[in-house]
């Protein structure tokens, strides 16, 4: 991903992560294996998450965490069906994954609006447990000397790179970065985030409006009502009472703030059958 500055004398800095984190990620995947509880797998790898949901759907619980390894540069999906791991994603099919689910991709409907199933089955297609999977990946990273302001530009670009969906945030977190919060500003962002993600499937709308308060955009999907609140950018899908889908980032919000350009990032992505799907559902 490249930044226009107005700078042609910058040096480029090539980033190749140390030995002892290549070894550290090797140590915790050997340890994965489909079946595992997902109780067991979340004590193992505690990256920093991007993006989650959680569905209960029918009689089945499914759940899909995206963390990061920031020490070698890799996207990991984690899925699980009835808190058993399913199927382990890495960084191009990661993204693609966030790509094929947001409203520019499934015909302005949000993807659970058809049910999970087609993307339960996308998933598991992907998992690279199976297919031998590479404990060593790793990739390297390219900074540049920067002015302060610049640098803070390319370090939310970096962000981005990694986890598309930041770019709900990036202006907002540029002009946060480049202005500065005030700490009572920071607690409450904080704070809401702690509040908006130890909401649990089960738990009833009344629940979630006490803690969180007036959504900023409400939504039907299927049977469910939807609350959307934007800054944790949390999405709740509420069906007789009870919440039964949370998602993280919300792909409601990330729709109203690019509905003018946001094809142009996640329209052109292959989806191989979730497209078939999409096209042959009325």
């Amino acid at each position: 991903m490249a930044l226009l500055t107005g700078c042609s004398t910058q040096q480029q800095i090539e980033h190749i992560p140390a030995e002892q984190f290549i070894s550290a990620q090797e140590r915790i995947l050997k340890q994965l294996y489909l079946g595992k509880s997902k109780e067991d797998v979340l004590k193992l790898i505690t990256y920093p998450r991007m993006h989650t949901f959680d569905v209960v759907e029918g009689a089945n619980y499914y759940s899909y965490i995206e963390v990061l390894n920031v020490d070698t540069n890799v996207n990991f999906g984690l899925y699980f069906k009835d808190d058993t791991l399913q199927s382990v994603m890495l960084d191009d099919d990661v993204r693609d994954l966030f790509s094929c689910r947001t409203l520019f991709k499934t015909d302005n409907k949000h993807w659970l609006s058809k049910g999970i199933k087609p993307y339960h089955e996308w998933i598991k297609s992907k998992d690279q447990l199976n297919k031998g999977l590479n404990y060593r990946i790793h990739h390297s990273r390219t900074t540049a000397s920067q002015t302060p302001a610049n640098t803070v530009i390319a370090n939310t670009l970096t962000l981005i790179m990694y986890s598309p969906a930041l770019l709900i945030a990036a202006p907002f977190m540029i002009h946060d970065e480049m202005t500065g919060k005030t700490e009572d500003e920071q607690k409450t962002i904080t704070t809401r985030y702690e509040l908006a993600s130890s909401i649990q499937l089960g738990e009833t709308e009344a629940q979630i409006l006490a803690t969180l308060g007036q959504p900023e955009q409400t939504d039907s999907v299927r049977d469910a009502n939807v609350l959307t609140y934007y800054g944790p950018s949390y999405s709740y899908g509420i069906k007789d009472g009870a919440v039964v889908w949370i998602e993280y980032f919300s792909m409601f919000e990330l729709y109203t703030r690019q509905f003018n350009y946001g094809h142009s990032f996640y329209g052109n992505t292959d989806c191989g059958s979730l497209d078939e799907f999409w096209k042959a559902t009325p």
